[in-house]
């Protein structure tokens, strides 16, 4: 076994089989380790966590992993996707890698990283092509034809879409439609300022959380079923608590997600867009409507990235042109109208 941290081969224990051969078997990373992978040549009985591997002496089933190695001999072997032994100074062992980005430093990079780097869409291994070295959901060959960074993920947003929480879609480039799961437009494609992705700037979002998705910076969650809930914004009714705020994006009959300017904060069965006061109810003992200053406008995104985070929410007047002209087509339908597109 070699150790991962890929030190000298002197400091090592267990290398006997490996140094003993002109060149060492192939190896997979499994754990803290490196174990030899024995060339059956023929992968009819691969299981299930299994790909099967072309090396020079013959293919072979592997179980997802690493690839570790002592010579360029014990890495894949592809005519299209060339593999050698990367070592750092010093080590007669290394890791199985493309001349590729691997988004850290040639002489360090972590097998953490290489396994993300190799992780095809199946879970198992693949070429660095097919693999998503940044975890985002896109290939990282996908990412080049795109223009964007394969090793810096946008931040895991979500956006009601289709009567459930999703991750904010990406798209393979600019400026072109996204749908939904019916085929719909739903959106356009924009370019995270950042460069870490393309994704759909969503008309009319619902933006909303679950344990692996995020709100956008300034708003908060409120719970809305078990596993999901609302973004809003502390700003709409100050003073209220997130649980009294959910009410500003649910429609007053169905109580089912919609946008700000559909919701009823106060309950009074006024529409926010058409409410002077929507916070305007006396105050609860539970933190609710409190009778101030009614609440601020609702927020569009922004696709301003920085520091690794992709989307901002700020109020109406700092989003682009495409909130702006979506609001005024929502604010010129009738309530039925909206109600037929929501039910679409």
């Amino acid at each position: 076994m070699l150790d991962l941290d890929l030190r000298p081969l002197a400091s090592l224990a267990g290398l006997a089989l490996l140094a003993a051969t002109a060149h060492a078997q192939p190896g997979v990373a499994v754990g803290n380790t490196c174990e030899p992978v024995t060339i059956t040549g023929s992968c009819d009985t691969c299981a299930t966590r299994e790909s099967c591997i072309a090396f020079e002496a013959g293919p072979t089933c592997v179980p997802f992993g690493a690839l570790c190695c002592v010579t360029d001999a014990d890495c894949p072997y592809d005519a299209v996707h060339t593999l050698s032994c990367a070592r750092p100074p010093g080590a007669r062992e290394g890791l199985c890698l493309e001349a590729q980005d691997y988004c850290e430093d040639a002489d360090a990079v972590s097998v953490d990283r290489v396994r993300a780097c190799h992780r095809g869409s199946n879970g198992l291994w693949a070429p660095w092509a097919d693999g998503d070295c940044d975890g985002d959901g896109m290939h990282n060959e996908a990412e080049i034809m795109a223009g964007t960074d394969p090793c810096l993920a946008p931040p895991a947003l979500g956006v009601w879409l289709d009567g459930q929480c999703n991750k904010v879609p990406l798209c393979a480039e600019a400026g072109g439609d996204c749908v939904d799961g019916a085929g719909e437009k739903i959106g356009t494609c924009v370019r995270y300022d950042d460069g870490s992705a393309i994704a759909c700037q969503v008309d009319d979002p619902i933006p909303c959380a679950t344990v692996e998705l995020v709100c956008p910076a300034g708003l908060v969650a409120a719970p809305y079923n078990e596993t999901e809930s609302l973004c809003v914004d502390p700003g709409w009714c100050p003073g209220w608590s997130s649980e009294a705020l959910i009410a500003c994006v649910l429609d007053d009959e169905t109580r089912t997600p919609t946008i700000y300017a559909e919701g009823d904060c106060d309950g009074d069965t006024d529409e926010n867009d058409g409410d002077e006061d929507p916070c305007g109810i006396e105050a609860d003992a539970g933190g609710g409507p409190d009778g101030g200053a009614p609440g601020a406008p609702p927020p569009g995104l922004t696709f301003r990235g920085g520091g690794g985070c992709a989307c901002r929410v700020g109020p109406r007047r700092d989003a682009p042109s495409l909130w702006l002209l979506a609001l005024a087509a929502a604010l010129g339908l009738s309530r039925a109208a909206r109600r037929a597109r929501r039910s679409r």
